[in-house]
């Protein structure tokens, strides 16, 4: 057995049925609509209520400031993200002018083409010979950087954490 209820409609008078859960959900049973249009000839010309007619001609919190006001307001320790200004080396020297200048220059010099396949274009990545980890004087050096494609990249001695694990190489082989 069913336990809805069939609610007529408050303006045309349809009957509709409706489930225990939207029974709930309604505060009064003379608020049923068969439709959207119903609820909207319902509601032509009634007044609001006094709470949504402050609400219409209320000021907002950032009425009249500009955006960057608001960003200013936001930033650093006044963030409600700022964790203390633990930013990791690693990314800020990542995200750094300095690291962009540096890809976009192994770039140039190598024509935007792998320097393995040479296919040029796609996606290309700027791979530090030697290490950024192990050797950081040698970071942005323009003779440590090449460019390979992904593909390229991926079959390198240090490519993602795979050069974390070169030196732990002997000990993993004994797990298996």
């Amino acid at each position: 057995m069913k336990k809805g209820a069939v609610i007529d409609c408050a303006v045309c008078s349809k009957k509709r049925y409706l489930y225990q859960r939207d029974l709930r959900r309604k505060r009064t049973i003379k608020e049923f609509f068969c439709s959207v249009k119903c609820k909207g000839i319902f509601f032509k010309g009634k007044r609001v209520s006094q709470s949504t007619e402050f609400k219409k001609g209320s000021v907002g919190p950032w009425k009249g400031k500009t955006r960057p006001d608001i960003s200013e307001r936001q930033k650093g320790n006044r963030s409600n993200l700022w964790r203390g200004g633990i930013t990791p080396i690693n990314l800020m020297l990542r995200k750094s002018v300095e690291y962009r200048l540096w890809r976009t220059a192994v770039f140039e010099r190598d024509n935007y083409t792998c320097v393995s396949c040479n296919v040029r274009g796609g996606r290309l990545d700027a791979d530090h010979i030697k290490s950024f980890s192990k050797y950081p004087e040698l970071r942005f050096d323009l003779s440590n950087g090449r460019t390979l494609c992904r593909e390229c990249h991926k079959k390198t001695d240090n490519w993602g954490w795979r050069s974390m694990w070169a030196n732990r190489g002997a000990s993993r082989t004994c797990w298996r």
